[in-house]
């Protein structure tokens, strides 16, 4: 904004828009003498395009502007350009049209055709004055917002915001029956780097600590500040099993940086305290921050510098001294008892001991409280007659800790006595208070764990009831969606069967041209309707298609892209941008299939990609064989999705497009997919594109014949993974590639802490997805890309796990997997097979296959068989 102080207008960019030609107008010279710069057009829509351009100080509208009313242009221009003011430029102050453009049009003032430009230019500086006031106040109040949300040095969320985030997040999870994990992470020793190094240099490793943790997380991750040298990460969708294996991995990359400032160096740990949702105590997110936080305190007593995570009770560990007096016994429920009549408390272990209960003594207030700490129980036992300096102490620690646990207190007292009342009775909700008299206090003990295992089957059930009330109400939605469409259809479809045979036919009657190009108009109509209506038919799929035939997919997929190259070639040049295009499709690929209904699948989808990529970008259109199956992809490196719209594009009538999109057109596609005994997946990341994977059966010489009818619910979700946006054509690097993130190898297990495990499969691609998997997870990981390779393989190391693939030339998985059990007789072999699970298991264990695990395999389902098979490998040890 150039208006200065002293009500001058000068040096102010102005759009104006008039009434006739703009170069002939008297208003725009008049304001380009007085020192400001003006742009004039006619047409409202070019002053549209460039005031979003060029974001002009005011814009001048003429009441009779051309094509539309003042009162249309300034509600057009208001939904464009909001933030801009608008001035109507009038002869008639008192008129209608003048005051329904001030209330409802969105203009500022009004400026009278009559008086001087002086005049004018003044009234334009006050308002000028004003629009930046406001716009100062904005940017004021973006400011602090900003901070109110943002640590001040490292730039992450704040304590106050984290836990807000951690409010919400956790409701998600519970809403959506996933899982949510939460990493308290505390830098080991760091208040010796400040009394060592200065505050300054303890400022620098703070940030950088910061920078660390943001570059190895998901963007879907929120990270903060929790304070001082604690931050806090929240993970959703992850479970307790993935949140280990991320602080793990960010254990060993801080572990190997070094913190390099001027002329200080030096190297730090970091304990992390790990907790997730999973875990049935966790019934809110105060419980799961609590949690995460006595892990953290577990992994510093236990010397720092490693991973901890509650999850049961034998799992806590313990110091030396803690063990000689509190032997856990994980089979049993943990009691912590607070008594001081050690009769009392013989009585009571022995009575419940008989029921499957541990009670663990504590003889002061201060033991008992390290006690509860270390080791979490739900049930917390005191006797009601205990000294005033002992409830003084009890009472600022047994509350929130009856929260944070979902425990319950019981207090003691004599039978032929009335419980004194006392100041903890005030302070905690009393529906987790039960105060019971001593004679009934073990029966009271069994009856409430009865209402907690009740309670926790309750809680499970009902989160299996949500989730399959979500898919049944989907699934109905269709349901009925579908029969309503296809109704409309059927009979939309008669009245234009009627209008478009009875438009050609007097078109071709008449020699009248105009009335001809009317007719004809009428019959397009009717087929561009036609072809909406075989849409919404293709996606519930009505009629029998019939028959598949052979498919030759480079002919299919080299036709999609000829037939597209209007709009990546032509058009494109037209508005000088540039695609390049990825043409890697082998000419022996075959496949069943129908070639109209494919030819519509991959066309639409690079219409699809070509629409994400309006500067231009790279098209990528690669297919391969995998298995039984060969795999489209086609990749654009376009502005990519998020996540909600990702979960969507299977949904009737969504589209991105506005109202150039009917949102069918994935739709079909899925729909069309499915019917080839096929699937479609989609990985796509907010600004580095998207990519299709279409995956169809190949060719196998029987005849094979599409399903009349198929489900229309979309399909269910791809399960998340990592997504590797395209490699990018220019030199230039994309910022995320020029960050300093620390070297994945940093996070590779070392030899012999972790299972030892080879993959074996013929296709790379395969190799490589099974590889990050499992590295990544902590998995010491070999691969072979035949069988062969396999065998060698076998010969030189000794593994615990194989997962190996069924069809390889020379040397089959058959093959693989019984060299396995000769040369490793304990080892699991696992076959990842294109077939599917059918197989009879005798065969499976005759040909020494120990697991069968279906392609195409998700993340989830692969760590699942390992955990499988972790299990299995311990129980066959300790026999």
């Amino acid at each position: 904004m150039n208006i200065d102080d002293s009500h001058d207008s000068a040096n102010a960019s102005m759009l104006l828009i008039v009434d006739g030609k703009p170069e002939e107008s008297g208003l725009a010279s008049q304001i380009i003498s007085k020192g400001n710069a003006c742009k004039a057009y006619s047409d409202v829509a070019q002053g549209i395009e460039w005031a979003q351009l060029e974001k002009p100080d005011v814009i001048i509208i003429d009441e009779r502007c051309a094509r539309m009313s003042a009162l249309e242009a300034g509600r057009l221009l208001k939904a464009k350009v909001p933030y801009i003011p608008l001035v109507l430029y009038t002869e008639d102050p008192e008129s209608d049209a003048t005051r329904e453009c001030l209330e409802m049009g969105g203009y500022e003032i009004v400026i009278l055709k009559q008086h001087s430009i002086s005049l004018a230019l003044g009234q334009i500086a006050a308002l000028l004055r004003t629009s930046s006031q406001i716009k100062q106040l904005m940017e004021n109040n973006r400011r602090l917002n900003r901070l109110s949300v943002q640590d001040p040095l490292t730039g992450l969320f704040n304590h106050r915001h984290l836990l807000d985030w951690l409010d919400i997040e956790f409701k998600r999870s519970d809403r959506n029956a996933e899982p949510l994990s939460c990493i308290m992470i505390d830098i080991d020793h760091f208040k010796m780097i400040n009394d060592s190094y200065g505050h300054k240099y303890g400022d620098f490793v703070l940030k950088t600590f910061s920078q660390i943790i943001q570059f190895n997380i998901r963007k879907v991750d929120i990270v903060g500040r929790y304070g001082g040298e604690e931050f806090l990460a929240i993970l959703p969708a992850t479970d307790l099993h993935g949140a280990i294996n991320l602080a793990e991995k960010l254990r060993r990359i801080i572990e190997n940086h070094s913190f390099r400032e001027g002329m200080f160096e030096t190297n730090l740990t970091a304990s992390f305290g790990v907790a997730s949702t999973s875990d049935e105590r966790v019934a809110s997110a105060d419980q799961l921050l609590a949690m995460s936080d006595k892990a953290l305190y577990i992994s510093k007593e236990s010397g720092r510098n490693r991973v901890s995570s509650v999850t049961d009770v034998d799992s806590v560990p313990v110091s030396e001294n803690r063990k000689k007096t509190m032997m856990i016994d994980p089979k049993r429920r943990i009691i912590h008892c607070l008594t001081q009549y050690l009769d009392r408390s013989q009585s009571i272990d022995s009575t419940l001991r008989a029921d499957g209960f541990q009670v663990l003594q504590s003889s002061s207030a201060e033991t008992y409280i390290e006690n509860i700490r270390q080791i979490t129980s739900d049930i917390l036992l005191i006797d009601a007659n205990r000294q005033e300096e002992d409830w003084a102490m009890l009472e600022k620690v047994i509350p929130q800790y009856l929260k944070q646990n979902n425990a319950t207190l019981i207090l003691m007292h004599e039978d032929h006595e009335a419980p004194k009342p006392l100041g903890i009775l005030q302070r905690t909700p009393r529906s987790l208070v039960h105060i019971v008299p001593l004679s009934r206090t073990a029966k009271e003990i069994k009856t409430l764990v009865k209402f907690k295992n009740l309670e926790a089957d309750l809680r499970e059930s009902n989160m299996r009831l949500k989730a399959m009330q979500r898919k049944l109400i989907r699934s109905e939605r269709m349901k009925s969606l579908g029969e309503m469409s296809n109704g409309v259809a059927h009979e939309l479809n008669n009245v234009l069967s009627i209008i478009l045979g009875r438009a050609q036919v007097l078109s071709k009657g008449t020699s009248d041209a105009k009335l001809r190009e009317g007719l004809d108009l009428i019959a397009q109509s009717a087929l561009d309707g036609s072809k909406t209506l075989r849409r919404i038919s293709e996606y519930f799929r009505i009629e029998s298609p019939g028959q598949l035939e052979t498919l030759h997919l480079s002919q299919i997929l080299s036709s999609c892209l000829e037939f597209s190259k209007v709009r990546w070639r032509d058009e494109a040049h037209l508005k000088g941008i540039n695609y390049d295009i990825v043409f890697e499709v082998p000419t022996e690929m075959e496949a069943w299939g129908s070639e109209p209904e494919l030819c519509e699948v991959f066309t639409n989808i690079i219409f699809n990609a070509l629409d994400a990529m309006q500067d231009g970008g790279v098209l990528s259109i690669i297919a391969r064989t995998i298995g039984e199956e060969h795999r489209v992809t086609i990749r654009d490196t376009g502005s990519g999705m998020s996540e909600e719209v990702k979960s969507r594009i299977y949904d009737p009538f969504f589209t991105t497009k506005d109202e150039k999109g009917s949102g069918l057109g994935m739709n079909v596609v899925q729909n069309i997919v499915s019917r080839h005994r096929g699937r479609i997946e989609v990985e796509s990341e907010e600004g580095l594109g998207s990519e299709f994977h279409i995956y169809l059966p190949k060719y196998t010489g029987q005849v094979m014949e599409l399903p009349s009818i198929i489900s229309a619910a979309p399909p269910e979700p791809v399960e998340r993974r990592r997504f590797e946006p395209p490699k990018r054509t220019t030199a230039e690097p994309a910022a995320a590639e020029m960050a300093v993130v620390e070297p994945a190898t940093a996070a590779k297990p070392d030899k012999g802490e972790s299972l030892h495990v080879l993959i074996v499969d013929d296709e790379e691609a395969i190799l490589q997805v099974f590889y990050d998997i499992l590295a990544d997870s902590n998995y010491d990981v070999d691969t072979a890309n035949s069988g062969a390779d396999a065998l060698k393989l076998l010969d030189e190391n000794t593994y615990q796990v194989i997962i190996t693939d069924l069809g390889m030339p020379e040397v089959s998985g058959w093959d693989v997997a019984r060299h396995a059990k000769e040369t490793h007789p304990r080892c699991k072999v696992v076959l990842a097979s294109g077939w599917g699970d059918n197989y009879k298991k005798s065969s499976l264990q005759n040909k020494g296959i120990d697991h069968i695990l279906p392609k195409p395999v998700g993340i989830q389902a692969l760590l699942s068989m390992m955990d499988t098979i972790e299990k299995q490998l311990a129980d066959d040890q300790g026999e």
